[in-house]
């Protein structure tokens, strides 16, 4: 009998073996291994940060988010009347290993919620300068889409009168105005709910990693302007929550066209799956993108218009109900999903300060490689870092000495830099003041000093020999960091005078009408705080602009972005950059082949000549012959092709071809 039952027993065994297995395998396929994602690149969509400033808002550096940041400023105070008192509006703020992190210091009632820009217009009153929106305009029919992958620690829902559930909303500006001239410089969204599955007041939303989509065309719109009302726009701000003491995190940023870039994800059909999320190679976070997955087709189309350039590993997962969030994830692919990165580059030649340089042709570059590049400086501690530049610290207006915290009858530090002039400068010839410093700082503070002047002197009314006209350029702003800045003495607001010193009846000339200027000096701030501004001046340079003879063989180069990156480069030259910058294709030098070597040979002494870094070599080296240019002045444009994605960059220099 017993015997009997030995059959009966393993083959109920053998059922929960193989009951087991099947169990087993189909939670592994859900976990991994049956998601299948496009194995060949897919073309990255494009994106305004990309095309047209040539640095992607991937939050690899702090200067994608820096300019006008924390500028909540208060009036100056009964104990502190000389400058603005800064009240931020972030806290605990940085930027590290491609994560900006924020904290809000307020509500959105006050104005503190926490906002950022991704891209300010440039300073009212101010010469703009660098990456800002009046120099690199948003075309408002081209670029309409908003995303953001954020992470935001919203805390319990409010009633009505606390703004209700956490949110999150945009700003777009036509100005450097922003919104202080209504009604037509700007306009901004409804909020958006963060965690909309999460209802009811005090109800607490799970915090997520979500790649956030605003189609600025279509969003409800709050403010006097849409969307479409203008043709370009000059600014935009984020607001990533409407509650006070609230953490978030930023992955990347982008302002697409809008054209949906799709490819197809198959998976096992399930219908619990309801949510398709990215996990970014390298990392633990996956960020939702969607919650509208048939799980019952195995197969989802997935925009991916929205995912900076990377790779990402798919994942698959429900959706939210009431008070519960979705989840991540019942199903993950093996392989990665690859966006391409456009290619970028940005030309070392030509640029503003590759023309013929004003101290190197007098004999003394001011690249501070000795203290014979500069003959006075006061009202600062200063050294040489030989060979590589010049710091300065400038003290804070509370311990300046008395002749140094006035100028022109405001009360600020007044730190100079008397440069070396040995011949008289023709201001005519002349065109581009450039610099590269670096400011140690946790965040840019124009109202509060952080600009530079550029002073020249002129003969004086009288014409009495030593005696001059002083004058000072218009504000000039810088960020934190290390930044190059070109500022075009020609344009008529940034080549005005602001304050005049000395013998000035009549003289109220900008620089290029100066005629001869016999003393320059370089102000690298006009610190009104209470602490010392940290500096590091690399180079001056002022310079012609570019000319070259008809015929001459000119050198092009460029510096990629991503140093690896490998692409095709065709070059043009044109008058118009914005609309034709195709208009000419450059002709490249083809040297003549190298001659037969003979029976004898010469050997000549090798002179090495140091290398001048503004004309040394890039990344990619072309040889422009003008032989068949029509003599004009003409900008260079690069279109770069990786088989995938095309860019086009243009000089913001000219060249001029003459006869």
């Amino acid at each position: 009998m017993k015997r009997c039952l030995w059959p009966v027993l393993i083959s109920f065994l053998l059922f929960i073996f193989i009951s087991f297995l099947r169990q087993w395998h189909t939670q592994a396929a859900k976990v991994s291994g049956m998601v299948t994602v496009p194995a060949s690149p897919i073309a990255e969509s494009n994106d305004y940060a990309t095309q047209i400033l040539g640095d992607p808002w991937d939050l690899s550096e702090f200067t994608d988010i820096s300019q006008y940041f924390n500028a909540k400023y208060l009036a100056p105070s009964p104990d502190n009347p000389y400058f603005y008192r800064r009240d931020p509006v972030i806290k605990n703020y940085s930027v590290a290993n491609g994560i900006f992190t924020g904290t809000s210091t307020g509500t959105v009632f006050e104005g503190k919620n926490g906002w950022f820009m991704p891209l300010f217009p440039g300073y009212e009153t101010a010469v703009h300068l660098g990456k800002v929106g009046s120099r690199f305009p948003i075309n408002a029919s081209t670029y309409g889409c908003f995303y953001i992958a954020l992470k935001t620690d919203s805390g319990p829902n409010r009633d009505s009168g606390g703004g209700g559930p956490d949110q999150y909303r945009i700003f777009w500006f036509a100005d450097d105005k922003l919104n202080s001239n209504p009604p037509n410089t700007y306009g901004f969204s409804v909020g958006i709910p963060l965690y909309p599955e999460i209802v009811g007041v005090g109800s607490v939303p799970t915090p997520r990693w979500q790649l956030l989509k605003i189609d600025l065309r279509t969003v409800t719109n709050i403010g006097p302007m849409n969307w479409s009302n203008l043709s370009e726009w000059q600014g935009l701000r984020f607001e990533p929550t409407i509650q006070e003491n609230v953490s978030y995190q930023v992955d990347w940023m982008r302002l697409t066209d809008c054209v949906e870039n799709k490819v197809t994800i198959t998976f096992s059909p399930d219908d619990s799956i309801a949510s398709i999320w990215v996990r970014p190679e390298g990392t633990t976070r996956d960020i939702l993108l969607a919650q509208d997955v048939d799980g019952s087709s195995g197969a989802y189309q997935l925009d991916t218009q929205g995912l900076a350039p990377g790779r990402y590993q798919i994942g698959l997962g429900t959706r939210a109900s009431t008070n519960t969030p979705p989840t991540c994830c019942l199903q993950r692919s093996t392989e990665f999903i690859t966006i391409n990165q456009a290619p970028i580059a940005a030309f070392k030649n030509p640029t503003p300060y590759n023309g013929e340089d004003l101290s190197t042709t007098q004999g003394n570059a001011w690249d501070f490689s000795d203290s014979s590049d500069y003959y006075g400086i006061q009202c600062a501690q200063y050294g040489l870092e030989v060979p590589d530049y010049l710091w300065l610290n400038t003290p804070g207006l509370n311990q300046q000495s008395p002749g140094c915290g006035n100028s022109g009858g405001t009360k600020v530090s007044d730190p100079s830099i008397y440069l070396p002039v040995t011949q008289p400068i023709d201001s005519s010839q002349y065109r581009y003041l450039t610099y590269r410093m670096f400011t140690d700082a946790t965040a840019q503070d124009v109202p509060n000093g952080m600009i530079v002047r550029w002073v020249w002197s002129v003969q004086g009314s009288s014409g009495r020999p030593g005696y001059y006209c002083h004058k000072v350029t218009q504000d000039l702003p810088y960020d934190v960091g290390w930044q190059t800045y070109v500022i075009d003495l020609w344009d008529l607001f940034a080549g005005s005078a602001e304050e005049f010193a000395g013998e000035c009846d009549g003289l109220n000339t900008p620089w290029r009408d100066s005629g001869l200027v016999y003393q320059v000096r370089f102000d690298p701030n006009e610190n009104v705080t209470n602490y010392t501004f940290v500096q590091k001046l690399d180079w001056i340079r002022l310079t012609k602009p570019i000319s070259v003879v008809r015929g001459e063989i000119y050198p092009l180069s460029l510096n990629k972005f991503f140093p690896g990156d490998s692409f095709d480069t065709t070059l043009y030259y044109t008058t118009d950059p914005k609309n034709q910058p195709m208009q000419h294709l450059v002709v490249l030098y083809d040297p003549l082949p190298a001659p037969t070597p003979g029976p004898n040979a010469v050997y000549l002494p090798f002179v090495r000549k140091g290398g001048d870094p503004f004309v040394a070599p890039g990344d990619l080296n072309f040889g422009w012959d003008t032989t068949t240019v029509i003599p004009g002045e003409y900008y260079i444009c690069a279109v770069l092709d990786d088989g995938l994605n095309q860019t086009t960059l243009c000089s913001e220099a000219t060249i001029t071809v003459t006869n």
